[in-house]
Formats: structure tokens, C-alpha cells, sequence
């Protein structure tokens, strides 16, 4: 069954039908609130909570983009609204989980990388945070994350191409032990 049928379901009440929405997007949306959050217990609590407000609001909704996108923008802003209560950087850094596969040798050179990834997607603001993790982790397309965030197409772009250089260097700063 695809995503707007089910959603159609839902929205009619159908209790199986959303049971089986959120076994198909808990784990994407997981990712992407651990990823803007840095903390496990908080992704899944926005999860829990977006889940909530599908099914709170299912009457009223109205397909105008994506399934996927329309739970990550409400993920995006209860993620929003737990950083505006944290009022601070995340304090857990990434593991090799929010921050993908790379490819790098295995051993210690390569949980050092992925802890230098981890470190610099922390100092990242949330805007880019959140635009590399729906971009390079979720893989959704520039116009998609612009419906997601509720911003225009050139400032994804724009954000993505911030949050890119600040990594390079972030690293850059890492493997060469430079400042």
C-alpha cells in the first residue's frame, strides 16, 4: 500500500492503517531527529510526538507535497520547539549511526574521522544541521527540504553550501592539525 492510501486511511480513523504508517517512517524520521537533536532519547521523543500530532490532526489532512515531507516539517518543528527548551548546542555528539557510513579505513584512524564528522555537525547551527541531515542522510532534494524547513529553494542551497565549507574546514582542521 503506498504512503497516500495509507494516509487516507489514517486520516479515516483507521487505527491498523497507522500502526503500519508509523513502522514505515519511525526509523527515517528517528534519524533525522537524532541528527538535528544529538541526543537518542530526545529523537525519539520528537518521533513519539510527531506521531502523535499525525494522529491528533488526521481529519485535516491535506496532501499538497509528500507523505515524507509533510511528517519531516512537523518533525522539524517539535525538534525546533526541544532545542528552543534546551537552549543550548546538543551536549551528545553524532555516532557513526546519525552521521552514515563513511568510507574511510576501519581501526581507530576511522572512529577519530567519524568523531571529527560528529564534532563538526555539532557546531553546525540548526538550519544547517538540518538541511545536511535531510540532504546527505535522508536524501531528500533541495525542494523538498525547502517545503520541509518553510524556506526558498536558493537558501537551502545557500545553507547546505555554509554547512559543506564549515565541515571541510572543520576537518581539514583535523587531519592536518591546523587551526
Amino acid at each position: 500500500m503506498d504512503d497516500e492510501t495509507l494516509m487516507r486511511r489514517v486520516a479515516g480513523g483507521d487505527a491498523s492503517s497507522f500502526e503500519r504508517l508509523v513502522k514505515a517512517h519511525q526509523q527515517r524520521l528517528g534519524r533525522a531527529a537524532f541528527a538535528i537533536l544529538g541526543d537518542r532519547c530526545a529523537a525519539q521523543d520528537a518521533v513519539q510526538e510527531t506521531m502523535i500530532r499525525v494522529w491528533r490532526n488526521r481529519a485535516g489532512y491535506r496532501r499538497q507535497s509528500s507523505l515524507a515531507v509533510y511528517l519531516h516539517k512537523i518533525l522539524r518543528n517539535i525538534c525546533i520547539d526541544i532545542l528552543r527548551e534546551r537552549s543550548s548546542k546538543p551536549a551528545v555528539a553524532w555516532d557513526v549511526e546519525a552521521v552514515g557510513e563513511i568510507p574511510v579505513a576501519g581501526g581507530a584512524a576511522a572512529c577519530e574521522l567519524r568523531e571529527a564528522l560528529a564534532w563538526g555537525l555539532a557546531q553546525l547551527p540548526e538550519e544547517q544541521r538540518t538541511i545536511v541531515a535531510l540532504s546527505e542522510y535522508e536524501g531528500f532534494t533541495y525542494q523538498e527540504i525547502a517545503e520541509i524547513v518553510g524556506c526558498p529553494y536558493g537558501t537551502v542551497a545557500s545553507r547546505k553550501y555554509a554547512a559543506m565549507d564549515a565541515l571541510r574546514r572543520s576537518l581539514r582542521q583535523w587531519l592536518n592539525g591546523e587551526e
